[in-house]
């Protein structure tokens, strides 16, 4: 079974050119993330966030994709990019709040699949996880909230996440093995 935290992970940031996106991939790193894909939808500050991840830690990547987060192909195009660089996401944060999620979606299709990987979101309000969408999170953006908190909070509800899905898998793999 695939470790389950976020320590040696593969995240991609939607909106990691920006500097709450590039901070959020910063705090990844600190949790253990290996691999940080940033997406953004200017190609140069998109590069410049992935090399100041690149530089905050020994020992894992950083890898730049840019287009237009509103465009399926492009979502399509920037995730298999960075897909291809780094292996699929463990998780994926979407930094626009409330956006149209365009990204989400082209990964969301991905992870149905794999049934491990999770989404996170900035959102304008929480959300309770059900045991039907435990994969994915919404971290609210309150007005005044310090962007650092911010961070914490959208690693803390990965985190999380994957621990229930890891916690949820080995149960029923210990049911599956017991005897009848």
């Amino acid at each position: 079974m695939k470790p389950i935290g976020l320590e040696d992970s593969t995240v991609f940031v939607v909106a990691g050119d920006t500097a709450i996106g590039r901070l959020v991939a910063l705090h990844f790193v600190r949790a253990g993330s290996q691999r940080i894909g940033i997406l953004g939808s200017d190609a140069t500050r998109a590069e410049a966030a992935a090399q100041a991840v690149f530089a905050a830690a020994s020992g894992m990547w950083a890898v730049a994709a840019a287009g237009d987060l509103s465009s399926h192909s492009d979502a399509q195009r920037m995730v298999a990019e960075l897909s291809a660089a780094l292996g699929d996401a463990d998780v994926v944060v979407n930094c626009q709040p409330d956006s149209n999620e365009v990204v989400g979606d082209v990964v969301r299709r991905a992870m149905v699949d794999r049934g491990d990987a999770v989404l996170v979101a900035v959102g304008s309000r929480d959300t309770e996880p059900t045991v039907e969408d435990a994969r994915i999170r919404t971290v609210a953006r309150e007005a005044g909230c310090p962007p650092e908190e911010l961070a914490a909070a959208m690693v803390k509800a990965a985190r999380e996440a994957r621990e229930y899905i890891t916690a949820r898998s080995n149960s029923s793999h210990a049911d599956s093995d017991q005897p009848s």
